[in-house]
Order: C-alpha cells, then structure tokens, then sequence
C-alpha cells in the first residue's frame, strides 16, 4: 500500500465508526469529540502527504553531488516529448561568466567560473554521470559557447541535467569526437578521409585541412575529400564547419554520395559575385545546380560558419547562422559519406567539421533552477 494515502484510509475508517456510535448513542459530549476527531484526523493525514511529496521533489532535484572539488551546480531541463530524438541528442549552451536571468540555452554563473571555462562540466540526471560535451567558442573570461550530448532518451520524457563550475584547478575535458555523430578538427592525420580527387593538393596545414589546386580554367582544378573511410551513415541531420575561402573559391560540402556511383548532392558557399543556386547534384562529375537562384555568399579571405540541415527531403543552407535557401528533392534518398570541396580559387580552409542529430521540432530549454552550493 501507498504510505501516503494510509493516513486517509485510517480517517475513513475511523468516520464509519462515528456514524455508528451516532446512531446508537445520544450522548452530546461524546458527539462534540466526535466532530473535533473529524477535523484532527484529516489536518494530520493532508500535512503528512504534503510533506511526504515535498520530500520526494526534493530528493528529484537534491541528487548526489557530482564531485567536492567543485563549489557550485544548476540543474537545467531539456523537453524533448513529442519528438523523435531519442537517446544523444546534441544541444548548444552559452555560458556567461556574470549576472543576468538565465533563458533557454543562456546560463549566467556569476563570475565563479575559471577565465577558460575549464571547469565547466554537465553531469546526467543522476548527478554524477558526466555528459559529453564540446567547446566551441571561447570569449576568454566573458562567456563560451558548448555543445553537451544529452544520454537520456528525449522521446519519453524530459530529462534534467547539472551544469557544474567553480572549481579552479580544473581542465577541460572538451571532445568533439564523444560528442557527434562524426567530428575532425584536423589536429591529427587524415585516416577518417579518402582523397577521391586531386589528392595531392589535400593536406593539413596549422591544425586545419587544405582544399588545394583551385583554378579559374577549366577543369578548375576539383579537390574531394570524402568521409567514406570511417563514416558513410549520413542520411538526415546537420553538417557544420568553419571554412575559410580564398579569393573566388568555391568550397563545398556533399551529402548523401557515393563517389563510385557519382550520386547524393552538395551545398556550395560561393564566393564568386552574381546569382546562382547554392546546391548542385550529383556532388563529383558533371553537376547541376537545382532550387531557386539566390546572391552568392561566400565571404572570401576570412572564417565563416557553413552549416546544412538535411531532413528527408528538405534541404536548408547557412551562412554564420543566416539561413540562405531552402529547396526541396528526393532523387538520393539513401545514405552515404559526407565531403570536403573546392575549386576555381585556389584554396578552401576547412575546420571541426561536424555531423549531428536533427529531428523537427527540436527538444527545446526548459527550466533553471537556482544555483546550488556544496
């Protein structure tokens, strides 16, 4: 039996009992007791179940602290009910080392964070399962921007996550590669890739990859980098990277191909002036541009944010987080690798290059709680 109903169950027990005193007996004083009884009985039951479930919110958001070393935590909600992201779910988060009112993906800690963000950590809904994340930007001692990968399955319920910090002896512990689907910040070799086109104009060059070899004559001089070596699940989701482009380069990212079959397509950030449509198919031989032309908007000589968000057969192009065409096609339905492309100028930088989950609609920021201390 449920202990927090027992105490109603004994009142009602006990009111049988007075009706039948009331019907054999016509003493006053022990009708008088009776009544004050009613009202006892049920203000100790109400009070013990109020307390009872007290307790057992606060046992929800009191979890085990993660680790004495660090001095402070907020718990955070993520829903996701309603949608199909399932378990691994990656969710952006900005930190702000100062004051304000945390909303949505933004979280204030009042300046009790280190200068690099280095003991910032997320923890599970246990309170001391660490969550895999990623640093993606750093505004030294300001705010950073990460990337957490939620474990629990969003699908069937909300999930609660700690944010801790204020522990100043810490280190990062930042991993693109725990964290997406598929990641390279080109800080090691290029064993994940297979150079399909004009592979020795592919190299690394300062911690990112080179796209080289690009010419303004014919045949341009196309580079291809393709995934396939370690990666060709890609169907639906987000293809991020930082890409920097020289003067008139087109660098390119494909989706969905297969080099030997020459099928799947490619988003274009063309820094050429004029008009065009950003997406061509098939992504290595003989392409077409399809979709409705649009300003090109490649930004030469500097990094810009390339993003693609690819779901079913909705296709969507990004330039630093400005959406720049939609289109729509379902000629390549099927999986395969991601790729890296350039041609016509004479070089493309590209850098952490990323795949992650996406489902429509998103899980969404719920709620913050208050800052917790050890």
């Amino acid at each position: 039996m449920n202990i927090l109903y027992e105490p109603l169950i004994h009142y009602f027990e006990i009111l049988i009992i007075q009706l039948f005193f009331l019907m054999t007996k016509k003493s006053v004083q022990l009708v008088f007791l009776l009544i004050i009884i009613n009202f006892m009985i049920p203000s100790f039951a109400y009070a013990f179940i109020y307390e009872q479930q007290s307790l057992n919110f606060t046992q929800t958001i009191m979890k085990k602290w993660f680790n004495n070393n660090w001095s402070y935590r907020k718990y955070h909600i993520i829903n996701g009910i309603g949608t199909n992201a399932g378990t691994n779910y990656q969710i952006r988060f900005v930190v702000v080392n100062g004051t304000g009112t945390d909303n949505g993906e933004t979280v204030y800690i009042n300046n009790k964070v280190r200068s690099d963000f280095g003991d910032v950590r997320f923890i599970a809904s246990d309170g001391i399962s660490e969550l895999d994340y990623w640093l993606e930007s750093l505004n030294v001692g300001k705010n950073a921007t990460f990337w957490v990968e939620i474990a629990g399955n969003l699908t069937e319920q909300a999930q609660t996550i700690y944010l801790y910090y204020g522990n100043p002896i810490a280190t990062t512990t930042s991993s693109g590669y725990n964290t997406f689907i598929f990641f390279d910040d080109f800080s090691g070799d290029l064993s994940k890739w297979t150079k399909h086109k004009n592979g020795v104009n592919i190299y690394i060059e300062s911690g990112y990859l080179v796209c080289g070899g690009g010419v303004t004559s014919s045949p341009y001089g196309h580079t291809v980098l393709g995934s396939n070596a370690s990666y060709s699940g890609f169907l639906n989701g987000v293809i991020e990277a930082d890409v920097y482009p020289s003067t008139q380069a087109l660098p390119e990212i494909g989706f969905r191909g297969t080099f030997s079959l020459n099928t799947g397509y490619k988003g274009r950030w063309d820094c050429r002036s004029g008009n065009e449509s950003p997406w061509m198919k098939p992504p290595y031989n003989n392409w077409q541009a399809f979709g409705s032309s649009v300003t090109r908007f490649g930004i030469p000589n500097q990094w810009q944010k390339a993003k693609l968000v690819i779901y079913g057969s909705t296709f969507k192009i990004y330039s630093n987080g400005v959406l720049k065409s939609t289109v729509t096609d379902s000629q390549y339905t099927s999986s395969g690798e991601i790729s890296l492309q350039n041609h016509y100028g004479s070089y493309s930088r590209f850098d952490n290059v990323r795949v992650r989950k996406y489902v429509e609609p998103e899980p969404s920021h719920g709620i913050w709680g208050n800052e917790q201390t050890l």
